[in-house]
């Protein structure tokens, strides 16, 4: 898993090396720690990085240079999935660029699935094959990016994509913000502007369409 802020991660007592070498000894990769140190020097080059950045400490990094050592971290013990907990929110825009680049070419040489989690669309969307929308913790919908984008069926997806100029037509931009939290409704009925009084009293289930797209939304369901 990859973090927000690689400054609160890495252990700021050891050098690069050592906060590499971790992962390897405690999931037993390789036969002993000489050649764990060749592996890491010939996987330093994939995240832009090589051998003279082993002996410093994390603080001796850019912002950038830290993240590509905590990505280098996780994919050391070759996952079979990437977990990226907004990686890029606490970067410089340059340097955001060339760390979603990176991410993007790593995922297509290993052949990563990756959980990209953001509250950027435009990253979102130039980054992920599919869009999960969220809002308080409970899905409400699903869809590839490119279906997304196109058809927005939930009334805060809609609202999302209104807000950040990704949907070519007219969409509510009302209604992004936190209403009050219930188990019992739709967690969005608060602030929604289709809101009906069983969407106050009664959570949706998710339901199924076509190819795949997925929402949890009673106007759906009357066809509002």
């Amino acid at each position: 898993m990859i973090f927000q802020d690689p400054q609160q991660v890495l252990n700021p007592s050891l050098t690069i090396e050592q906060i590499l070498m971790e992962p390897l000894i405690g999931f037993h990769i390789l036969r002993n720690d000489k050649e764990r140190r060749e592996f890491i020097r010939l996987e330093l080059p994939d995240v832009g990085l090589d051998n003279t950045y082993l002996p410093r400490y994390p603080h001796q990094l850019s912002g950038g240079q830290r993240q590509r050592v905590a990505i280098l971290s996780a994919l050391l013990v070759e996952p079979a999935l990437l977990i990226a907990d907004e990686v890029v929110s606490a970067l410089d825009l340059s340097i955001q660029a060339q760390i979603l680049n990176l991410l993007q070419t790593l995922r297509e040489k290993h052949q990563l699935s990756m959980l990209f989690i953001s509250h950027d669309l435009h990253v979102v969307s130039w980054l992920a094959d599919r869009i999960l929308v969220m809002y308080r913790g409970s899905l409400v919908e699903e869809a590839t990016t490119e279906e997304l984008l196109r058809n927005p069926i939930h009334p805060y997806t809609q609202s999302l994509l209104a807000a950040a100029d990704l949907f070519e037509g007219n969409l509510p931009t009302e209604g992004i913000g936190w209403g009050v939290a219930s188990d019992l409704c739709c967690p969005y009925a608060e602030l929604c502007p289709q809101s009906t009084e069983l969407c106050r009293s009664q959570r949706p289930p998710v339901q199924v369409l076509a190819n795949g797209h997925r929402v949890a939304c009673h106007c759906r369901q009357k066809g509002v």
